[in-house]
């Protein structure tokens, strides 16, 4: 017997970008079995997966912050899923409040993207070699193995 686990809303955004989305059942509510808009069966095999692959920060890290995180992992390479699917090898470069600022090359189109105007409130921790910077949470990493 296959086992699912319910997932709602802003979670479930974790898994529309997997693969294997299309093994995610949507939960309409019936009288007496109310669900939050959003929610779907995931089953749990993949629920774990990708809860197993996701960086988090005051688990794995033990950091209270991005600053902190930013502060440990300096130049580092994570993952981060992008919103083609692709997954795209990252560089922790600084922070800005609770976000993180990364650099990376998309190796598909062969070139750099991102902003290259930093505000005063951005903090790089390092001298990049990359002059393209986003913003991402601590959330949207993932283990590099």
């Amino acid at each position: 017997m296959k086992k699912y686990i319910m997932v709602s809303f802003p979670e479930i955004q974790e898994y529309m970008e997997h693969p294997r989305w299309n093994e995610c059942i949507f939960c309409q509510s019936i009288t007496g079995h109310e669900v939050p808009d959003s929610t779907y069966m995931v089953p749990e095999d993949l629920y774990t997966f990708v809860l197993s692959q996701k960086c988090k920060c005051n688990y794995d890290s033990n950091c209270s912050s991005a600053k902190e995180f930013a502060e440990k992992h300096l130049g580092e390479i994570f993952i981060y899923n992008d919103y083609r699917d692709s997954m795209l090898e990252v560089i922790i470069e600084g922070y800005l409040e609770d976000s993180l600022i990364i650099s990376f090359v998309d190796e598909e189109e062969g070139k750099l993207y991102g902003w290259t105007n930093l505000d005063s409130a951005d903090i790089l921790l390092r001298e990049s070699p990359n002059e393209y910077f986003f913003y991402i949470g601590i959330e949207d990493l993932y283990k590099k193995d």
